[in-house]
């Protein structure tokens, strides 16, 4: 399954918004990815990072 997980990350000391498609198989598995990716590709740590919905992308 696809999700869309939307919320907001630290950038240079404020937060900006953020949408990323996320494949899982569930809703907590996609947060925990999202979380992954953002902290691997932006080196934030789980405080900077908000998220605020994630919705199952439908096909």
């Amino acid at each position: 399954m696809k999700f869309v997980v939307e919320g907001k990350m630290k950038v240079k000391g404020e937060f900006k918004p953020f949408v990323k498609e996320i494949e899982a198989v569930s809703v907590s598995r996609a947060t925990e990815l999202c979380y992954n990716k953002l902290g691997a590709d932006h080196k934030l740590v789980r405080t900077q990072i908000k998220i605020e919905k994630v919705s199952e992308l439908k096909a």
